[in-house]
């Protein structure tokens, strides 16, 4: 049978929208999150992430890149890079962003 585990996360790794509400984010440097899966898949998941803006003034995901991997049967990173900077020296850089996940696997 195919599950779900999805929901949102913030720049500090705490749930915007707890979703599903059996995972838990913890957020381990700038721009990089651990998703942690309560009841762990049978196999490694597909983990599909996307840039979430929650206000209309917008965020850092709206110029972001989102990255996934590793990915376990319990467990994925999430890496999140600035795309764009007034510092082209600083464009590339590993950087704080909101982001919504799904994982998709059997259970």
């Amino acid at each position: 049978m195919t599950a779900q585990v999805y929901g949102a996360v913030d720049g500090r790794g705490n749930a915007l929208i707890d979703g599903s509400g059996d995972w838990t984010a913890q957020r381990v440097t700038s721009g990089v999150y651990d998703i942690t899966f309560s009841t762990p898949f049978t196999a490694q998941p597909v983990v599909m992430v996307t840039g979430y803006i929650p206000r209309e003034q917008g965020g850092a995901a709206s110029d972001n890149v989102f990255c996934v991997g590793p990915i376990t049967a319990d467990s994925v990173r999430v890496r999140t890079f600035d795309v764009e900077s007034k510092d082209v020296d600083n464009a590339g850089e590993a950087q704080d962003a909101e982001f919504t996940f799904i994982a998709l696997g059997a259970r």
